[in-house]
Parts: structure tokens; sequence; C-alpha cells
């Protein structure tokens, strides 16, 4: 069913190509429903701004909202929530000098999102997708950070360690380390044999027998704390 205003309908009959002398009622009406289609999707493509900046505009005020209440019960004040951002959606946003501390942030999408500068203390981001996130100075203590995407992403240097060498962004925690798209425990990663790293990219085996004693020592030298999270049993 198209719900469409009525001057559409009127449109639609001036690309109408059926002669009124031969044309049958249902070939009309048929022919208005298609160029009835047609002319809304052309809508959506000239116009798709407005329907996104709407979009955008709900997205960030319902966001406003929860991170209103979210600081209202930090303070113990009334009227405040603790927030449940989980299963969101918040790539590419700003929210440098946030405090998301204690929220849960499980599932969701953060990848190319600002964090800089944040409190993410006591923050539950398993399974978090914090590709190309900036994560400097952010306040990591006690976060659960299991399972989360690190490709690309820029550490705050305690928690969450990251370098660029050459072609790979390499991101470790005090568990694991992501080479580009590939992330495995630290301990996996320098027992791999040399078909297994040859497998992942051209060129990954050539690469890996230069810098893995490199970044062998970088992680002895320089290894990541732990947050401090302490895993609840059967969780």
């Amino acid at each position: 069913m198209f719900l469409v205003p009525l001057n559409m309908y009127f449109a639609c009959f001036l690309v109408i190509s059926i002669p009124y002398s031969i044309a049958t009622p249902k070939s009309i009406i048929l022919q208005i429903i298609v160029n009835t289609a047609l002319l809304y999707n052309l809508a959506l493509l000239l116009f798709p701004s407005s329907n996104n900046e709407r979009e955008i505009e709900m997205k960030q005020s319902i966001l406003n909202e929860v991170l209103r209440k979210h600081d209202l019960w930090l303070n113990g004040k009334e009227g405040g929530e603790l927030a449940d951002l989980s299963n969101s959606d918040l790539s590419n946003s700003d929210f440098s000098n946030s405090d998301f501390s204690y929220t849960d942030l499980s599932y969701t999408r953060l990848s190319h999102t600002n964090l800089s500068n944040s409190d993410l203390s006591y923050t539950r981001l398993s399974h978090t997708n914090l590709s190309y996130t900036n994560l400097s100075y952010t306040n990591l203590s006690n976060s659960d950070l299991r399972y989360c995407g690190l490709q690309g992403t820029v550490g705050n240097m305690n928690n969450i360690k990251s370098i660029q060498v050459e072609r790979y962004e390499v991101t470790y925690t005090d568990k694991v380390m992501q080479i580009g798209c590939e992330k495995y425990k630290i301990s996996e990663w320098f027992n791999f044999n040399d078909d297994t790293i040859s497998e992942m990219d051209d060129g990954a085996l050539e690469w890996w027998k230069v810098w893995k004693p490199i970044l062998k020592k970088i992680i002895e030298i320089s290894p990541a704390n732990p947050t401090g999270f302490i895993e609840e049993s059967g969780k």
C-alpha cells in the first residue's frame, strides 16, 4: 500500500504512456501504482538528507535524555536512572569528555567514535565494536573488555595500547592482541606456525617474521595493565 500525497497521483498521469482510448481501468490503475512507486523512490534519492537528519536528531535527543538521567543517577539525585545503551548503534559520534561510568555498553557499535577524555570506569564493554574508536586518556578502570573488536582502536595507553606497524594497526590489552582484522590471545599469536600466519593475509608471514620478535619485546617492556574487572562466575 502506497501512502503518498494525492498530487503525486496526478503527476503519475503525466508519465502514463498508454493512450486513454485503449487503456482499461485495470491497466491505468496498475500504471499509477508503478509510477507512484518510481516517483516515491526517486524522491528518496533526491531528498535523503532531511529524513536522515530527522533520524539523527531523534537519536541524539533520546541519547541526551538517557545521559541526563544517568548523570542524575551518578550524583544520587531524584529522577536518575542507570543508563543501559547495550545493543545500540553509537558509531561515528563524538562523546569526548563524557561520563559513561557504570553504563551497560555491551554489544554496542562504537566504531569511529570519539571517547577521548571520557570516564568508562565500571562499564560493560563486552562484545562491543571499538574499531577505530578514540580512547585516548579514557578511564577504563574496572571495565569489562571481553570480546571487544579492537581493529584500529586508539588506546588509552594504559589498559589498551596501540601502535601503527607499517601496514597494520596493532592493538593489545593484557590478554589479547589485534593485528589488522585478526584478534587472538597474546600467547596464541607467538605460538602460531607459519602456515597459520600465512593464511591470514597476503604478505602476512614476511611481515610477521620481521615484527614478531619486536612486538614480543614491546609487550614485555610495556605490557597493557588489567582494568581490574573481575568476571562473575557463571557469566
